[in-house]
């Protein structure tokens, strides 16, 4: 799980938002992960996922599913800019954004 997140934290630190749209990691359209990410006033930077700033809520119905919410690094150092991501783990894992927010 934690690999498909960092290809996520990956892409939108390049800004590249139409990858993620294009290979189903963002339930959000383009327009709206720009709209997310420019009314934060930092900016989403290169980081190694850390387990620590991860908050992962299993499905009681379902424990191969559920939501997976992790503090982006803004300019460098840990910020309250949130991304929360569904995820799957019935077959291969997939993990895809469904909201960016400040916690």
């Amino acid at each position: 799980m934690f690999a498909a997140l960092q290809e996520i934290v990956d892409e939108l630190s390049a800004g590249n938002l139409h990858a993620l749209v294009e290979s189903g990691a963002s339930g959000l359209t383009r327009a709206e992960l720009a709209t997310a990410l420019g009314e934060y006033p930092g900016r989403v930077t290169t980081q190694t996922i850390d387990s620590e700033r991860a908050n992962i809520i299993g499905y009681a119905n379902d424990p191969r599913a559920g939501m997976l919410e992790y503090r982006l690094e803004t300019d460098g150092a840990p910020d309250d800019l949130t991304v929360s991501c569904e995820y799957r783990m019935d077959g291969p894992t997939l993990v895809r954004i469904e909201n960016i927010h400040v916690l």
